[in-house]
Formats: structure tokens, sequence, C-alpha cells
């Protein structure tokens, strides 16, 4: 087997991230491999992480030049806003890139991307680690030999939670479903790998809580994703023809697994999640034959963005319809939380993309957005 060398490996984004990112791919590199990290924007704050945690073979930049540098390959850790445009970048000049999802926002931007990758040969993926959790695999098998009535899937976040000694808050500059769908469909992927399309048939919304159902192959599959739960959960139920569910709760990973009123606790199994999906991103870098059968190649990812940007036209759809009765009431009542969350939830990510980026991590703050929002429609 062909292997090309990997020198030289650009990193662009610097959150929190990012970050963990940077950290879990100088494990997974050769000691020779240099990472170049590119931030503009949290420059200061990742120069005084290196500080106080180096990180050997790294040179951190506020701009890189990708056409003019040695660089090999691309990994793109940013804003979900620029996701799009650095990509595009990066498979323009041919450079094998691995993404965050989101990795497109519009239908015309996904087919860009499989035209551009495609015109070029080039390798393009998009970063859904949970397709490598072993936790997942362990429990794929253990229903294998069920007859499946149905799969719930609960995805909830606190508005914001402390991770690593640093507050977390959720992507809320991108809609609920291009943010959490995409991991929803990886575990759906890995526990039914004998299916690969999700259908989804009816989306509703509430602040608190964001419903989907449809189907995953020929399994029914109801969803719950929420950015505020009071806490993390993350469940899949796997119902069975006899109405018994096996339970695997991964809300701190790797979980446990209930079946027939047992609990199993899961254990790791080599390499962790994200460290398994960068090893992938290396292996085929430098063996470009895997390609076609790499789980995280763009077109093998294909279902979960198109499943994603779908959800998206429905979210934003049934949120105009109860924003349009919202109107109805004059004043508007932005003392109201549920009033405030429903704005924030509908346009804090489109006026994102269009590169208005408000603060929204304190109550005050959202309200302030659903003021300068209201001014534009009155």
């Amino acid at each position: 087997m062909a292997s090309t060398a990997l020198k030289q490996i650009a990193v662009y984004g610097g959150g929190r991230w990012a970050r963990t990112l940077v950290a879990v791919l100088r494990q997974v590199l050769p000691e020779d491999s240099e990472i170049v990290w590119v931030t503009k924007n949290c420059f200061t704050e990742v120069l005084s992480s290196l500080n106080l945690n180096p990180v050997s073979n790294l040179r951190l930049v506020s701009e890189w030049d990708l056409a003019g540098s040695s660089t090999d390959a691309v990994i793109v850790a940013t804003s979900p806003t620029s996701h799009f445009e650095l990509v595009r970048k990066a498979v323009k000049l041919r450079l094998p890139t691995l993404c965050e999802k989101p990795i497109a926002s519009s239908s015309s931007q996904l087919k860009d991307l499989l035209s551009v990758s495609e015109a070029g040969q080039c390798l393009v993926g998009i970063n859904l680690e949970f397709l490598f959790a072993s936790y997942l695999h362990d429990f794929a098998e253990r229903i294998r030999p069920v007859s499946v009535r149905s799969i719930h899937l609960d995805w909830l976040d606190p508005w914001s939670e402390e991770r690593d000694g640093e507050i977390k808050y959720g992507e809320f500059y991108s809609d609920i479903v291009s943010d959490q769908l995409p991991h929803c469909w990886s575990v759906l992927a890995t526990i039914r790998p004998d299916s690969s399309r999700l259908f989804l048939t009816d989306i509703s919304y509430s602040p608190e809580c964001v419903e989907l159902q449809g189907y995953f192959g020929s399994s029914p599959v109801y969803l719950r994703l929420s950015r505020r739960a009071a806490m993390r959960v993350r469940r899949a139920t796997v119902t069975d023809d006899h109405g018994i569910d096996t339970v695997l709760d991964f809300s701190i990973e790797p979980g446990s697994i209930i079946s027939s009123g047992q609990e199993i606790v899961n254990t790791w199994s080599d390499k962790r999640p994200l460290a398994c999906s960068l090893n992938s991103f290396v292996d085929v870098v430098r063996h470009r034959d895997l390609r076609f059968r790499w789980p995280l190649e763009l077109k093998n990812c294909l279902d979960a963005v198109e499943s994603s940007l779908r959800a998206g036209d429905m979210l934003k759809a049934v949120q105009d319809k109860q924003i349009g009765n919202l109107l109805l009431d004059k004043p508007l009542d932005l003392a109201n939380s549920e009033n405030v969350n429903l704005i924030v939830d509908r346009f804090l990510p489109e006026f994102a993309v269009q590169g208005r980026r408000f603060s929204a991590h304190t109550f005050c703050q959202q309200k302030a957005f659903a003021s300068a929002w209201l001014s534009t429609v009155r």
C-alpha cells in the first residue's frame, strides 16, 4: 500500500473544542509531523494555554497562507458559520480536509463541496467521532439479535455546564438540529449498521425540547434534542417486539447498558472516540486508497448532512408559525422567557450567518437580542 508523507497539518479554530482536538491530535500524529494552529480571534487565549501546557512541534499563528505553505492536510474546528468557506478553500487546493459539523448550511453549499471535491479527487470528511465509540459498538452487538419495534434517543444539554474546569456553552449560533442531529445520526448508524437512511416525518418545537419522529431504515425512531435541559443526557432506548427495553446511557462515557433488569457497566476498548476519528483521518491521508472505506468520508455521511438540512427547514417552518402567532400580540411581552427563547432559537443562528454575532450567554443578553430583532420587524 503506497504511503503519503504527512509532515504538516493545519488546524483552524481556537475554542474549547479546538484545544481538546489539538491535544489529542498531537498524541496520534508522528512526532515529526508539525501542527500549524491557526486562530485569530482566540490567539491570546490559546497562547496562554500553550504557555501552561506546551505542545511539541506546534506553530501558533493568527493567519496562514494555505496556498503558499507546505500543508499536507487541514482540520476545521472554527465557529460553524466559517466551516463551508474554509473547507471549500482547502479542497480547491486539493488538501485532504476533516471538518467539524455542520460542514454546510444549505443544500447548495453541500452540492458545491461535493462537486469541488470530486473534480479534484480530494478527500473531505466530517468529524462524527461517535462512529468510533466502542460502547456503541458493544451496544449494537447486544441488540443485534433483537427484533426492533422502536428506538428512542435523547440528546439533551444544559445551556451551560462546567467541563474540564471551564464553562461550556452550547453551540447556540447554529440551529439545534444542525448541531445535534448529526451526532444522533452517527449513534443510529452505529447501533443499526444494517440501515443507513434517516427519514423524518414530523417535528415539534418548544424552547425546552425539539422532538422528531421518523424512521431509520425500517425502524421507527423518536428523537429528543435540547439545549435547555436540567442536565446532560445521552440515552438510547431500543424496544423489542415484546415491549422490552434495552437501554444505553452514555451521559457520562462510556456509560452503562441496562438489559433485562441488569446493569452492565461499559469499559473503554483501545482509544477514545476522538482519538480514533483523528487517527482514521491521519491513516486515510497517508493511504489514499482507504478513502471510500473511511467512515467519515463525506459521501459515507451524506445522509447525516442531508437529514440535518431537511430537519432544519422543518424546524424553521414550525418556529415561523409560532412567531407569526406571537407577533399578533401587541405589545410583544419580552419579559416572558418562552417568547425570548423562541426568538433566540430561530434568529440567533440566522444573524450569525450574516456576520451579526450577538452575545447570548445570559437571559439579559438574550432579551437584548430579542428586542433588537423585534425592532427590525416593526
